[in-house]
């Protein structure tokens, strides 16, 4: 609300009261009083008329104005102070020498002018606030403009016009092999931008030239295809020559007992077997020497791969080994060492071992990890079936599980990394020592002679494959004609494998424990459940085989369907089953056996 607005409302509430307003005209009247009240009313010496309220409010704004809050504050104070004097005076019963009216009158303008004051005050601060908007709007509008042409000015001098990706030949020797027609040098070497010019059109021409040879020597590449292509027609053409030619000399051939066959895949391997990486040469070696001194016949050895692959491991290898040398930074080795750390050589072997017996092959795959510097092994069949087949070389021979690199150095990029072989053991296989030592590293095994130790490796592929079947006999037999059980009234109703989640959530905990503390690195899972005749009481067996059954004993876990949470007897069964000396192949049947002699006791104390 403006200082007028409010004095008309002031004017406005004194009429509406009854009360006689105050006349701005008859204030000025007022002036011929004495000059002490004229002091107290604070009217100016040359106080003219006003006649009119506009008149009357102006002189107050200037008033006002001219004495500022503090002035107005302070004569405010000093009155308020003398009043209440007075009526202390008044309370202590002293005689009123003043009058108090005009000084009431006086403070009742003076808070009036402080209200037009502080009016005053915040239209001028309004106004102000107006223009600090403005200025800073256009400040605003002044720095947008001023980035956009700095953005422009960028882009300017940003641009390129490709001249700059150019590789000119130096000035020098611009000026020694560029013709003077273009490099002119009484012009261009006093002048920068010319002499770019001229290096450019030199560039151009020089160019131009490039093109035209290039044309020139594609009509003649182009020529020299076609030529080959005809050669190549006119080699197709002698194929069917060739192949009857061949076919022409097959009765020969079985005369000779050679076959061309066997001859071109023969000269293959042999190519083949010079790329191969170091290890795998030596392993290689040691198998052909091997069939050809012990005359199996039943062993095959293949290399797998490409040359055109091995090739190009090997430049890969090579263009790694230069850009390690160009790297500086740790954390970019490591990284590109985690990525390739199970990458493998392109070449690998097969070594077939074929059990007749059985009717099956045992197909030996053979590889090499350059990052860690070891060989690994995995196995598959082919043409029979063999139980638990994924574990059929697993500890093959003794302390020799393949779960950690035989090599120093690949043992702590792999610790480093904190991954092991787990992850790729189906596609890579595991780093046997065996495997080591058959790949010339005889520290692994301790044994220089290598053809003797491939030997002892066809052995025990064969023994493994005949315990096997072994054990599958077993298997079959004690379900089928009960030969385990004798003469008592106990059946073997169920004889199955059992996966390795399942098993390992269903075992006693005391055969859980036997297993922690046996080091086993993995074993065949079988449950097997005995019924007695009335068959209204089963007992159930969890049976660990170890992989190099019979070397190692199966180890039991007894539980009964009975009241009875734990049982003494049972536990004792228990440990006398896995206490049963080795009997080698004949163990398993052994302690199945015992079980069933001890089937009525377990019941009896058990149902008590």
């Amino acid at each position: 609300m403006s200082s007028s607005s409010k004095r008309k409302s002031e004017v406005n509430s004194n009429e509406n009261s009854g009360k006689k307003p105050k006349n701005p005209t008859a204030n000025a009247s007022n002036s011929s009083e004495s000059n002490s009240e004229q002091q107290l009313l604070m009217l100016p010496d040359d106080f003219e008329k006003l006649d009119t309220n506009e008149k009357f409010y102006a002189a107050e704004d200037r008033i006002s104005i001219e004495m500022g809050h503090q002035n107005i504050v302070h004569e405010f104070l000093e009155d308020a102070a003398v009043i209440k004097q007075a009526l202390l005076d008044i309370i202590d019963g002293k005689k009123l020498h003043k009058n108090l009216v005009p000084r009431l009158a006086k403070m009742r303008r003076l808070s009036r002018l402080n209200h037009y004051a502080t009016s005053n005050l915040k239209k001028q601060t309004a106004n102000r606030l107006d223009e600090v908007d403005a200025k800073l709007l256009q400040l605003q509008n002044t720095n947008s403009e001023v980035q956009h042409i700095q953005k422009e000015i960028e882009r300017c001098l940003g641009f390129s016009a490709g001249d700059e990706e150019l590789n000119l030949i130096p000035v020098d020797e611009f000026y020694e092999v560029a013709p003077e027609s273009i490099s002119q040098p009484e012009i261009t070497q006093n002048d920068p931008h010319k002499q770019y010019l001229a290096r450019l059109e030199y560039e151009e021409e020089q160019r131009k030239q490039l093109q035209a040879t290039l044309q020139e020597l594609e009509g003649r590449r182009n020529v020299l295809a076609s030529d080959i292509r005809g050669k190549e027609q006119r080699l197709q053409s002698l194929k069917p020559n060739i192949s009857a030619m061949i076919k022409s000399a097959i009765p020969a051939q079985d005369i000779l007992g050679a076959k061309y066959s066997d001859v071109e895949n023969c000269a293959e391997q042999k190519l083949l077997s010079f790329s191969l990486a170091v290890p795998l040469s030596v392993l290689y070696v040691q198998a052909m020497a091997y069939k050809e001194l012990m005359d199996d016949k039943h062993i095959s050895v293949k290399i797998n791969g490409t040359l055109e692959g091995s090739q190009k491991f090997s430049k890969k290898e090579e263009a790694e080994i230069d850009v390690k040398e160009s790297e500086n930074s740790i954390q970019k080795r490591v990284e590109e060492s985690s990525s390739r750390i199970f990458e493998t050589h392109p070449l690998n072997i097969d070594i077939g071992v074929e059990c007749v017996e059985h009717d099956l092959t045992i197909i030996v795959n053979f590889q090499y990890i350059p990052e860690l510097k070891v060989a690994t092994m995995k196995w598959s069949i082919d043409g029979g079936h063999v139980i638990s087949k994924e574990t059929l070389l697993v500890d093959l021979f003794e302390n020799d599980n393949g779960e950690k690199c035989p090599n120093a150095i690949g043992n702590v990029k792999l610790e480093h990394l904190k991954i092991n072989f787990d992850s790729i053991a189906k596609t890579v296989g595991r780093p046997y020592k065996v495997v080591q030592a058959l790949c010339g590293d005889v520290q692994e095994d301790g044994e220089a002679d290598l053809t003797e130790l491939m030997r002892k490796f066809i052995e025990a592929i064969r023994r493994r494959v005949d315990n096997r079947k072994m054990l599958e006999k077993i298997i079959s037999d004690a379900v089928k004609t009960n030969s385990i059980t004798g003469g008592l009234n106990i059946k073997i109703s169920s004889f199955k494998s059992v996966e390795e989640e399942k098993f390992a959530t269903s075992i006693p905990k005391s055969l859980s424990q036997l297993i922690s503390s046996s080091n086993l690195s993995d074993f065949m899972r079988y449950r097997v459940e005995m019924d007695d005749e009335t068959k209204k009481h089963r007992l159930t067996a969890w049976i660990a085989i170890p992989c190099d059954f019979p070397r190692r004993s199966p180890m039991f876990g007894l539980a009964m369907h009975s009241e009875k949470e734990e049982d003494q007897f049972l536990k004792d069964a228990e440990d006398q089953v896995n206490d049963i000396k080795s009997f080698g192949i004949e163990t398993l049947s052994k302690q199945l056996s015992n079980i069933a002699q001890n089937f009525d006791l377990i019941i009896s104390s058990t149902t008590e």
